[in-house]
């Protein structure tokens, strides 16, 4: 993207009905030979997928514990009793059993700086998905036409931007 949102590079598409980190593992290969040396930002998706690579770096959110929520700290909080403030710091510390605790401060940060940064890079992507309704649905033609599709639609976003 540039600074007036014009979309600058699109290598084509893929199936929405393919999950994104099954679609990095596939074509890992891929992203070795052409984004070596580069650090990518992505969602959690891609985590697993590309935790041990050491090119090109991901840089995913920090994961947050699922079903964590500040009103559950605060219900936490109210307790009566030894046994219920144990139990109360125990599931603060780790309320999934995965050794997944609350985040701090600077991971917050981090996840909200890391979102905000690819909001900008996916709302065009997300505009034009909505507008291209055949880009919203798994794709039944060739993986060529998709990315005609693709690139025409991105032809279309940008002649839309000048």
């Amino acid at each position: 993207m540039d600074g007036k949102g014009r979309v600058k590079k699109v290598w084509g598409g893929y199936s929405p009905k393919i999950y994104d980190g099954q679609y990095v593992a596939a074509t890992e290969e891929w992203y070795h030979q052409n984004l070596g040396g580069v650090g990518v930002f992505a969602d959690e998706h891609f985590r697993k997928t590309t935790e041990d690579w050491k090119d090109p770096v991901f840089y995913c959110p920090h994961k947050v514990a699922k079903g964590w929520t500040e009103r559950k700290e605060e219900e936490m909080h109210i307790s009566d009793g030894e046994e219920n403030d144990q139990l109360m710091r125990d599931l603060k510390d780790n309320p999934e059993g995965e050794g997944v605790c609350k985040l701090t401060a600077s991971q917050q940060a981090w996840n909200n700086a890391q979102r905000k940064m690819r909001a900008k890079v996916e709302g065009p992507f997300a505009q034009t998905k909505g507008k291209w309704k055949a880009l919203a649905v798994p794709w039944a033609e060739e993986p060529e036409q998709l990315d005609c599709l693709v690139f025409t639609a991105f032809a279309v976003w940008n002649m839309s931007r000048d």
